[in-house]
């Protein structure tokens, strides 16, 4: 098998090898989908703390000015 013919099932080597590397610095595969995973939990976190703080702070001030 040539070396041409050895990589011709691949269409974007640049994109295939940055994979193959960001596989290899994230150690592994299972690592990579436990980063997402808890990049993705930390996001959530965020958006309903601030949900929660604003909504809050919303009835506490309705509260107030209620007792007005």
């Amino acid at each position: 098998m040539t070396a041409a013919r050895q990589w011709n099932h691949i269409e974007d080597l640049d994109d295939f090898f940055t994979r193959v590397y960001h596989y290899h610095q994230r150690s592994g595969f299972l690592c990579m989908v436990l980063q997402d995973v808890l990049q993705l939990m930390y996001v959530v976190l965020l958006f309903l703390l601030h949900f929660c703080i604003s909504y809050c702070t919303t009835v506490l001030l309705r509260v107030v000015e209620g007792l007005r």
